[in-house]
């Protein structure tokens, strides 16, 4: 079963820019559309930060998707560590479900890599960077289960210096309903 199995009508999920979440969160961009989930780039109105914005319709998301996404923001809720991006919110607004994640700049691993590989001194920074931020989450209880060069964020930089982990949509903890393994 995928992430998201959600009803074929995707237009019902369609987030426009401007859209406002919980009065605090403005969507300046969408990032990606896929399994009924909209990825947004947007604005916290109130501390003027760039935040992430993942919205699923609440008619169309299935409860197995429902419960995907409650746990993916279980899972960000209690994972403090420099390698993540921490959850700042959740809600609902209207018919859509809401993560509010901290934006992290760069790039993705897999736009870097569109350029060329990685020399080998940066192979080994994000080596180690990537068996930390998982050595972290495993000592907390969580498989991410969808290590893959889209989900993780590099700062582009030569030397390269930063790599941080996200999308735990997949993941998988003791909070998860067993249904759903």
């Amino acid at each position: 079963m995928g992430l998201d199995r959600i009803a074929a009508n995707h237009a019902d999920n369609v987030v426009q820019e401007g859209k406002v979440f919980g009065e605090r969160y403005r969507v300046s961009r969408i990032l990606k559309r896929g399994n009924g989930v909209d990825t947004c780039l947007g604005t916290d109105m109130v501390v003027d930060r760039a935040v992430v914005i993942k919205t699923a319709h609440g008619k169309t998301l299935s409860v197995g998707a429902h419960m995907r996404l409650e746990h993916e923001a279980g899972v960000l809720r209690h994972i403090r560590s420099p390698w993540i991006a921490p959850l700042l919110n959740l809600g609902r607004d209207e018919d859509l479900f809401y993560l509010v994640m901290a934006y992290v700049p760069g790039i993705t691993l897999a736009d870097r890599l569109a350029r060329g590989p990685l020399n080998v001194d940066d192979t080994i920074t994000l080596g180690c960077m990537l068996l930390s931020a998982l050595q972290e989450i495993h000592d907390q209880g969580v498989l991410h289960r969808d290590l893959k060069p889209a989900n993780i964020i590099v700062d582009g930089e030569v030397p390269l210096r930063e790599a941080t982990l996200i999308d735990f949509g997949l993941a998988r903890s003791a909070r998860l309903d067993p249904s759903l393994r």
